[in-house]
């Protein structure tokens, strides 16, 4: 265990859980590269080092504006915005309005379409350099039939998700959207999940491994820990989608989807023979 971890696990005195989450967040960056320091994680978050070294050891409290910046800059979900929130005060909560970790929230009425997996892919294929996005065209990438390529367009484009700008080139109206909705029937995300699940099941049989990587792993953890992990996972995804379409140049339009569930039933088990 390096010398900075030490001094963070065994010096600081925290005031708030978000202190603790500050710290972890720091050991975790440090367990995966030990070369990196306190004053990286500040640099990385565009907070000054003297503050937030302060911050980090209980001396100094973080302010609503702080705070507001780092939860964007760690990608934290409204609902873990609120939950660090509601123990600092009423005066944290005032400004989370619900977006999540810089993602654009999609209204009620408008998640069911996005519902299907093609209106997310087609949104990506807009990354795509010099792509011309006609529905004969969408058809041709995705596999899709026509007139579902040209009602997906149209759709997008009144929802003002897509448009065009003065030279003609099509352009996402914002960056990141994101589809969670929580008066959305669950049966919105369950079938776009599924659909995310037959498409990896096609790419198993007709993609060749070179262009793929389906793996998984078995774990035995504690379940407890599930909003934990689930937390790590979505680091995870957006991470690596921010670091990998700032390089290079996007020529296909990839899904990572990740699964994590229970393959026993120890605890239904353990009820009913309590």
């Amino acid at each position: 265990m390096s010398a900075v971890v030490t001094e963070v696990m065994q010096s600081v005195v925290p005031y708030s859980q978000f202190t603790q989450h500050l710290q972890e967040e720091l050991v975790k960056r440090i367990e995966r590269n030990p070369s990196y320091s306190a004053r990286a994680f500040a640099q990385a978050l565009e907070v000054d080092p003297s503050l937030f070294g302060k911050i980090l050891r209980g001396e100094r409290p973080v302010s609503k504006a702080l705070f507001h910046k780092l939860s964007r800059k760690l990608l934290l979900s409204s609902e873990e915005q609120q939950f660090f929130a509601q123990e600092m005060g009423q005066k944290y909560l005032s400004e989370i309005t619900g977006q999540r970790s810089g993602y654009t929230p999609v209204a009620a009425k408008d998640a069911e379409i996005l519902g299907h997996w093609h209106y997310h892919a087609l949104l990506e294929l807009i990354r795509i350099p010099k792509f011309d996005l006609q529905p004969r065209n969408i058809s041709k990438a995705l596999g899709i039939g026509n007139a579902e390529a040209s009602l997906a367009l149209n759709k997008l484009i009144k929802l003002k998700m897509i448009k065009k700008d003065s030279r003609g080139n099509w352009l996402r109206c914002q960056d990141n959207i994101n589809t969670y909705v929580q008066s959305v029937d669950s049966q919105v995300a369950k079938r776009l999940q599924q659909q995310w699940l037959e498409r990896a099941i096609a790419a198993l049989k007709e993609v060749p491994i070179e262009q793929r990587d389906q793996t998984a792993i078995a774990m035995a953890v504690d379940r407890n820990l599930m909003g934990k992990i689930k937390n790590e996972i979505k680091e995870f995804r957006r991470s690596l989608s921010i670091r990998f379409q700032k390089i290079g140049k996007p020529n296909e339009v990839y899904l990572l989807s990740v699964s994590f569930f229970p393959l026993t039933h120890l605890e239904k088990q353990r009820t009913k023979h309590a």
